[in-house]
């Protein structure tokens, strides 16, 4: 899910990257209501990757040590549905551009610093909107986490607040 939030068009390969626009620019970010599925195992964004080796990885180790800091990082287990939106608005709640520094350890794109630049031009985004009214984020009723994420929406909106008032 983060790296379909920080993609910018680059892939490990002609046919990955024709892959992940497809999903990412076609699907997701075209109808932000489109279901989405979190996974362990190889999808659809996986296919035609390099690495992939029938529902796993060359680089197991390395993609499960990210897979986990992400679930965890975001709340999300195996399996679980929700839309596109809905993912988005998780991570802005639950993360901060500087966080992806931890819990993206070992990616090659890191680096390159656009997943960073792209949670925070969507937090800005969310946030310039009013896309979660103060006593009502409508994204997280109904999820476990709802209490947590709406004070995490109150505490971003708080913050951009304070940074529009300040000399």
């Amino acid at each position: 899910m983060l790296c379909a939030i920080g993609w910018r068009g680059s892939g490990y390969s002609p046919e990955f990257t024709e892959n992940m626009n497809a999903i990412v620019l076609g699907r997701l970010r075209a109808d932000p209501q489109t279901p989405v599925v979190f996974t362990v195992m190889a999808d659809a964004i996986c296919r035609p990757c390099p690495s992939r080796r029938g529902m796993g990885c060359a680089a197991d180790d390395r993609i499960g040590r990210l897979d986990r800091r992400h679930a965890a990082a975001l709340g999300i287990r195996s399996g679980q549905r929700m839309t596109w939106a809905e993912a988005q608005a998780r991570a802005t709640a639950r993360l901060r551009p500087g966080d992806l520094g931890r819990i993206c350890s070992g990616c090659q794109w890191l680096d390159l610093g656009m997943c960073q630049s792209a949670l925070a031009d969507l937090q800005r985004a969310e946030a310039g909107r009013g896309i979660f009214p103060p006593d009502q984020p409508a994204a997280w009723d109904g999820h476990d986490d709802a209490p947590a994420a709406k004070a995490a929406l109150r505490g971003l909106r708080d913050r951009c607040a304070d940074a529009k008032s300040a000399p």
